[in-house]
């Protein structure tokens, strides 16, 4: 049975948050990151958002090395703050450790092309882990990304299975932010034109391939920045738990365009 969902599409993220409030006004709370390999760039621009009002923060990672050099470009923020774990997220016990005394949880783990990882690697098991330990630990918060236009049963398995993860997540934290931003984002670092590039090999080429299914699929760009702020502030508004906020440019294009 599918859990009930609560959606909301934002495409102001100021106006539609509004003022925030902090965990307390003495303690700043530590948070566990899931998904900072050092080619999403959604993971980064996140750190950048909520570093000066964390504590300690601990970083899940495939690959540390690409983690640490990322985290080196990052401007402002104390380096101290930062503890990374390279592990799978279908590593029960790595998972644990990683959620263990944290007091928020935000997920960002994706994967573009599944031969790298399997989508149900990513996107339904390791969902199921973070979101068990995250109940088991009472985590205050568990923040988990998916995508605009995630459905069961939907002829593209990526979308699918996203909705699958959010289903997991819901029957363990009921209480779990869903962010879905748009699969087409832009930005620093952020584009998804530039992230398919960065995992095929098209350096020397202007064309693009995509799906012919995905054809006549609609997106609606959004800014890989308005993605991280919107998690960010969904750290700190405790009126968004439990919710589903659909975040997506207010310019709708297909998917050649």
């Amino acid at each position: 049975m599918m859990m009930r969902r609560v959606v909301t599409n934002f495409k102001n993220v100021n106006r539609q948050f509004g003022q925030l409030r902090s965990y307390t006004q003495q303690q700043k709370p530590n948070i566990t990151l899931f998904g900072a390999e050092g080619d999403n760039p959604l993971a980064f621009h996140v750190l950048k958002q909520i570093a000066h009002r964390s504590g300690k923060i601990r970083i899940q990672t495939t690959d540390a090395a690409s983690t640490r050099r990322a985290l080196e470009n990052l401007e402002g923020v104390d380096q101290s703050q930062f503890e990374i774990i390279q592990a799978l997220t279908t590593d029960d016990y790595s998972v644990e450790s990683a959620v263990y005394g944290a007091d928020a949880v935000i997920n960002v783990d994706r994967v573009l092309i599944e031969a790298e990882r399997g989508y149900l690697d990513v996107y339904v098991n390791g969902v199921s882990n973070i979101a068990h330990f995250a109940e088991k630990h009472d985590v205050s918060k568990l923040i988990h990304t998916s995508v605009m236009g995630a459905d069961l049963d939907h002829e593209s398995r990526f979308l699918d299975v996203n909705y699958r993860g959010e289903d997991i997540a819901y029957g363990s934290f009921p209480n779990v932010t869903v962010i879905r931003p748009n699969f087409a984002t832009f930005g620093d670092r952020g584009s998804i034109v530039e992230l398919f590039r960065r995992k095929l090999p098209l350096k020397l080429s202007p064309i693009i391939p995509y799906p012919a299914q995905a054809g006549a699929l609609k997106i609606q760009p959004v800014h890989i920045g308005d993605v991280a702020q919107a998690i960010s502030k969904s750290l700190f508004d405790k009126d968004v738990s439990g919710r589903v906020l659909q975040l997506g440019g207010s310019q709708t294009y297909t998917f050649p365009e």
